[in-house]
């Protein structure tokens, strides 16, 4: 009877077994050579196209504290590919942080079962042989990269652009030979990606592999914009020039030819191309000039079609709507044109919240002196908020431009200058407000808290860039988001009327 009893058991377990599934999961875990006193690992991870775009600060956060020596993060609900980024590594001591550098500039393409297994020593971050072969070639490509950021500030050292005597000769040579050391760069990419896969090329692979030339060739592009907008006069009409003749409209031949979607750094690229080439042009009639979302889609309109189409203009909007003025009018043309629902319904949510007449979010927020501070204590007033952080160079920039602004409503006491620091510790928020770097002691400054950007009102607006500026009406409606940029020539003006139209409304 007994043998019986055991016999049916056995039976019905293995009827029930194949109807009980053990879903396997995505991993992020490591071992922590003890020395190094790594507390914990902050992540962010991305599952939809808007917190791939801006990953830094839409991506979802996750903290995996260091104990006896090791970490683990699951990722139980994905189910589908998804972005890691390694958001930092804390330690107790600051002589480590430059090993983690190659790592957190890197975000990983995972699968849902994927395992990221880390063995963290004083030698470096190396991976655990248990990790899939997509991770293994991300990890090459992050050594890659590494070796070639090195090898071209070395290059870029070697022609001495500094230096005015003869410099067109230099700078052409350096020119072309920068050209093919990022040709060289792509098919080292290629050879990597292909060193873990065969052909044909598995969807991840492909993603893996034109996520990467996305990266190296903004790179590329970005060097010449950044000469054009900063260089001296000579340098920046030789390279002006040699990249009208070179790059001004053209794609990377059989690379964008064989290109199928998929990959938003490859988009992201395509998108800042069509940002460089309206920018190298703006600066042929004057440096400094600002490049406007509106005219970047439509050149995207005109060079591209359908899914393309939507993934370029996309990955433009998420890069020039966190900088830039938009208006209804692109607005209009976006949300008519993408067919992606994803992608249409991210832009026709952010429409709404940010458009002018939009209601302001509601907040309550600590100020300088302790207190709080909420939108019912701005009512009636015309308020022009600052969105800043410790350390950011554009910021403490803007601050000084905003000086003569400040000054010509400093009698009116309908207009109030509110700073809102993301910083996460309160005592370097204080801190940089007594520097006077960042605010004045006389605006209303506050505080978002430990929670830095991840706050409700900076995920609200989307913000990924600082600083970001929005002008508010008596009513509480948004006049602006990214209103005219005072640090440009020429915006200052145009900043001041949208703040005197504010005015006039409430009148």
């Amino acid at each position: 009877m007994e043998k019986k009893i055991i016999l049916c058991m056995v039976l019905l377990v293995l009827v029930l077994c194949p109807m009980v599934q053990i879903r396997a999961q995505a991993v992020f875990k490591g071992k922590v050579d003890p020395s190094l006193d790594l507390e914990y690992i902050e992540v962010r991870y991305a599952v939809d196209r808007a917190q791939v775009g801006k990953i830094y600060n839409l991506g979802i956060p996750l903290i995996g504290k260091v104990e006896s020596g090791e970490f683990q993060l699951d990722f139980p609900d994905i189910d589908g590919p998804f972005y890691l980024l390694i958001y930092q590594f804390k330690s107790k001591r600051a002589d480590v942080a430059g090993m983690f550098i190659p790592i957190l500039s890197h975000t990983f393409l995972m699968e849902s079962t994927d395992t990221l297994d880390f063995n963290i020593t004083r030698d470096g971050v190396l991976l655990a042989d248990r990790s899939s072969p997509s991770l293994k070639c991300q990890m090459d490509l992050i050594g890659l990269n590494a070796k070639n950021l090195k090898d071209r500030i070395s290059l870029t050292r070697s022609y001495r652009l500094e230096d005015t005597v003869d410099l067109e000769t230099r700078a052409l040579a350096y020119f072309q030979e920068l050209q093919i050391f990022y040709d060289r760069w792509e098919g080292q990419i290629r050879e990597v990606v292909r060193g873990h896969f065969k052909d044909p090329l598995p969807e991840i692979a492909e993603a893996i592999l034109y996520n990467k030339i996305g990266d190296t060739r903004r790179m590329e592009i970005a060097a010449f914009g950044h000469m054009a907008e900063r260089a001296g006069p000579e340098l920046r009409k030789i390279a002006i020039r040699h990249y009208l003749e070179h790059y001004m409209g053209r794609q990377h031949g059989p690379t964008f030819a064989a290109y199928r979607g998929g990959a938003p750094g490859y988009a992201s690229f395509l998108g800042q191309k069509v940002v460089y080439d309206l920018l190298v042009g703006l600066n042929l009639v004057e440096r400094n000039m600002t490049v406007q979302l509106e005219p970047v889609v439509d050149i995207i309109g005109k060079r591209y079609t359908g899914r393309l189409y939507d993934e370029v203009v996309f990955a433009a909007y998420l890069d020039r709507a966190s900088k830039r003025f938009v208006d209804e009018k692109t607005y209009s043309i976006l949300t008519s044109r993408i067919r992606d629902p994803e992608m249409l319904q991210y832009v026709a949510q952010q429409r709404d919240r940010t458009v002018g007449g939009s209601k302001f979010y509601e907040f309550e927020l600590q100020d300088q002196n302790g207190g709080r501070i909420s939108n019912r204590d701005l009512e009636g007033k015309v308020v022009i908020y600052d969105f800043w952080f410790t350390g950011c160079r554009g910021c403490i920039t803007l601050h000084r431009y905003m000086g003569p602004i400040k000054a010509r409503f400093r009698d009116d006491p309908n207009v109030v200058f509110l700073s809102i620091c993301v910083d996460r510790k309160e005592e370097m928020w204080k801190g940089s407000l007594k520097s006077g770097n960042y605010a004045d002691m006389g605006d209303t400054n506050l505080w978002v808290g430990e929670m830095g950007d991840n706050h409700p009102m900076v995920q609200h607006f989307s913000i990924n860039s600082y600083p970001t500026q929005i002008i508010v009406d008596g009513n509480n409606r948004i006049v602006a988001m990214n209103p005219p940029d005072v640090r440009k020539k020429g915006e200052e003006e145009a900043f001041v009327e949208m703040v005197k139209e504010a005015l006039e409304r409430r009148r």
